[in-house]
């Protein structure tokens, strides 16, 4: 029954590295798909296709990159730090008593005691707000709702306690993490280009699209999504020989 149990185990994690290995490889493909384009020519194409088709009629999937910039910018909790999107959270960290009873081969019963660490996550605080993205005398505005943020880590701390949790538990502290998106600095952005909402503006597709705004250039970014393509699939070919391998052994075994 052991090995078919394992089989099972490995057979879920091949298939969640595979639907890894498809969602990597469905984001590289539609940033190769969208346009390379500057604000400048996308407020040129916006006031043609206006003046054709009537204005709300423009939308496309654009990369592009610029300056952000913010009138309004939040400000992080922790860290103070001006931003257009923070994360906060507090996780507790826990340890709790586990006892292990093991049988040798003569039938005598051996009981452990040991301590396993888990995480709890107590609250999450997440805001952003929109910005324009800026390129010499050109800007557009930048809506980030159903956005893929890079966020950085800029705060962490660990509040160091020992006190009771539960029944068999004690806290041993709390830690408190904080990142952020920056109100300033160089970003590239892939997303659909629209004035349906009576102004041009980079938004999520109405779609699937992908909506990305990532620090660094696309040549960073696309090597991280071929680097986590590779990784995905060289974890399901391994799983899936590991799978196979339970199999037979269960087989064998029968």
């Amino acid at each position: 029954m052991s090995w078919w149990i394992g089989a099972a185990v490995s057979g879920l994690a091949a298939l969640g590295c595979g639907l890894g290995n498809r969602r990597q490889n469905r984001r590289l493909s539609r940033l190769n798909q969208a346009r390379a384009t500057t604000v400048e020519e996308l407020r040129d194409l916006q006031a043609t296709v206006a003046a054709q088709m009537g204005a709300g009629s423009f939308q496309e999937a654009v990369k592009l990159s610029g300056a952000i910039a913010c009138e309004s910018p939040l400000t992080a909790p922790w860290s103070g730090q001006s931003c257009v999107a923070y994360s906060d959270t507090t996780t507790r960290l826990v340890e709790e008593e586990k006892t292990t009873v093991t049988t040798d081969s003569e039938g005598v019963q051996q009981e452990t005691t040991s301590w396993e660490r888990r995480d709890e996550v107590i609250s999450r605080e997440a805001r952003r707000t929109d910005f324009a993205l800026v390129q010499g005398e050109y800007q557009i505005p930048v809506r980030t709702e159903g956005a893929d943020l890079e966020m950085e880590k800029v705060f962490s701390t660990t509040d160091h306690r020992n006190s009771l949790h539960g029944i068999r538990g004690r806290e041993i502290g709390l830690r408190r993490e904080e990142t952020v998106l920056p109100a300033k600095g160089e970003v590239f952005i892939v997303a659909s280009c629209s004035d349906a909402s009576g102004q041009l503006q980079l938004e999520a597709h109405p779609g699937d699209g992908l909506f990305v705004v990532r620090l660094g250039s696309e040549d960073t970014y696309s090597r991280s999504l071929q680097r986590w393509t590779r990784i995905w699939l060289v974890a399901s070919l391994v799983l899936s020989g590991l799978t196979a391998a339970f199999v037979v052994a269960a087989l064998t075994s029968a």
